[in-house]
């Protein structure tokens, strides 16, 4: 490593740097074999006042951050040794988890509106599937669009609560009976010529 010599000219102190040059030329040729060019390029555009600057400023940064290290080592000694209430979550989560007034009021709208029509439908024998057909509107809206549905489905459909009107064709005394097992073997056999 090279040699800082201070000297002081005009009450300023002037730094210099020793260069490879000004050692022993051992020590340059060993410099010059084992590494690359110096990260500055050449000498001549090598500055040692910018260089002295850069290193003390290099120096104060590191000194900062050891004393920060330092005190949050201290820290985080101190909280181990005392158990510490846990800290309050950022004001920014909370308003992510948390629903808004408005959020609120309009969930409650849409359940009011939804609680609505299933009362319609089921008050008119209709199934829950048919939610979907209603409008989310108001009370009389949605008996509108029930009465529309209530026509859709059938004058021949009752209402709930009422029973289905019988079907002539389901009438007792006009289908004959059922033939026997012994009148249907004996229909077979002489079918087959068997009889």
């Amino acid at each position: 490593m090279p040699e800082i010599i201070t000297t002081p000219v005009d009450e300023t102190p002037v730094q210099q740097v020793e260069t490879p040059e000004q050692t022993s030329e051992p020590a340059a040729e060993e410099a010059t074999e084992g590494t690359e060019a110096p990260p500055w390029g050449s000498d001549e555009d090598f500055n040692p006042e910018s260089a002295w600057k850069l290193i003390q400023n290099l120096r104060g940064d590191k000194a900062k951050l050891q004393e920060k290290l330092s005190a949050q080592a201290g820290k985080a000694a101190s909280e181990e040794e005392e158990p510490s209430e846990p800290e309050p979550e950022p004001e920014e989560s909370k308003a992510e988890s948390e629903p808004t007034v408005d959020q609120l009021k309009a969930e409650k709208q849409a359940l009011q509106t939804e609680l609505t029509k299933m009362r319609a439908l089921h008050a008119n024998g209709l199934p829950e599937e048919m939610a979907e057909f209603l409008p989310n509107g108001s009370d009389e809206e949605i008996g509108l669009a029930v009465e529309k549905l209530l026509k859709f489905r059938g004058a021949g459909t009752p209402a709930a609560g009422q029973p289905l009107p019988p079907n002539p064709a389901q009438a007792a005394g006009q289908n004959p009976p059922a033939p026997s097992k012994d009148d249907l073997a004996r229909e077979a056999f002489a079918a087959a010529g068997l009889s």
